[in-house]
């Protein structure tokens, strides 16, 4: 039998771009930074993680940057060749997330502007 199973749990390094397929198919590409402390010192790990369709959705709608978030799936190595050199990259691809911090509220900054603030508006 061979089976593979993963988890992180971490922060979000930059908020989730929601991407579709031509096929229709949402995918969505984040990496988590695992902190970890040994022999007092700190070293964070950043683990690249790609989630698709509802699993995608839910992900780019409900978690933000810097935000906690625990991950699971399967390992996926994918490769390619890059100007004649053989690459590869080993990623989570997430079946399961969870909130570890509160849920942040997403902002439109487009809400935020209300026009300039006028001297009477400023409490001190």
């Amino acid at each position: 039998m061979n089976y593979t199973k993963a988890f992180a749990g971490g922060n979000l390094t930059r908020d989730i771009e929601l991407r579709y397929t031509p096929s229709g198919a949402a995918v969505a590409n984040f990496t988590v930074a695992v902190n970890r402390k040994f022999e007092g010192k700190e070293e964070v790990s950043f683990i690249d993680c790609v989630a698709w369709n509802k699993t995608a959705e839910f992900i780019s709608g409900n978690f933000v940057k810097g935000q906690g978030i625990f991950v699971s799936g399967r390992l996926q190595q994918r490769r390619w060749e890059k100007d004649g050199a053989k690459m590869s990259k080993l990623e989570i691809v997430v079946e399961d997330a969870q909130f570890t911090t509160p849920k942040k509220e997403k902002m439109d900054v487009a809400t935020l502007d209300d026009g300039p603030i006028q001297d009477e508006e400023v409490p001190f």
